[in-house]
């Protein structure tokens, strides 16, 4: 005998009588959004991709500014206090660039006293203390030919007074 819930379930065999074509339609119209789907992810994955790779880089430039304004802030500092010569700058320099991940070979350092290339050693009270680092973007970017010029420079520039 058949329950009352048996009688209002529809069995398989009913469904495919009560949709009839309509059902088969829709499946057909699903598997043609697939593809169109499969299609868009086609035409937007690159452009995502590309977007990404760009923000990664522009990151690793900002991060390089970083770190070279704080090696030629803490270069300079040191230039400026009496019994300091430009080797004991320039590994203060080298140590930081190091230790973030920056080979200081790659970098150029040049520390001028009153604008011309000398020694702190010799810069009295009150003189100008310049130390610039430059460094070439391909030497530190990860997709630097990609988004960057080959001839690309980072450079930072700071100049303090010489203390007594």
């Amino acid at each position: 005998m058949n329950s009352e819930a048996d009688m209002l379930a529809p069995s398989l065999s009913d469904s495919g009588k009560r949709c009839g074509n309509r059902c088969r339609g829709n499946r057909r119209r699903g598997d043609r959004r697939r593809g169109s789907a499969a299609v868009e992810f086609a035409f937007i994955a690159p452009l995502m991709l590309l977007l990404t790779v760009g923000m990664i880089e522009v990151t690793r430039v900002a991060q390089v500014k970083v770190v070279l304004g704080d090696a030629v802030r803490h270069g300079c500092r040191l230039g400026t206090e009496p019994r300091t010569d430009n080797d004991m700058v320039k590994n203060s320099i080298n140590s930081i660039l190091t230790n973030n991940g920056i080979k200081s070979a790659d970098a150029t350092i040049d520390i001028k006293v009153n604008n011309v290339a000398g020694n702190v050693q010799t810069a009295k009270e009150g003189d100008r203390i310049q130390v610039s680092i430059t460094i070439p973007v391909s030497k530190v970017s990860w997709m630097a030919p990609l988004i960057f010029p080959s001839t690309a420079q980072q450079a930072e520039t700071l100049s303090m007074f010489r203390q007594r």
